[in-house]
């Protein structure tokens, strides 16, 4: 089994590139989820789709 993770800092972009694997072939794995990634001022959020190809 194949597994890749799709990540998008916009939930819209994270679908579209879902879409797409999607017509590929390729299942979800797992549900769309976000991460919060610490920066210097601030933090930046990330969503993340797991995909997986038997």
């Amino acid at each position: 089994m194949e597994c890749h993770v799709l990540t998008a800092s916009r939930v819209k972009d994270l679908e579209r590139q879902t879409k797409k694997a999607l017509q590929d072939g390729w299942q979800l794995k797992g549900e769309l989820s976000a991460i919060e990634i610490p920066t210097i001022n601030s933090s930046k959020t990330v969503f993340y789709q797991e995909i997986k190809k038997s």
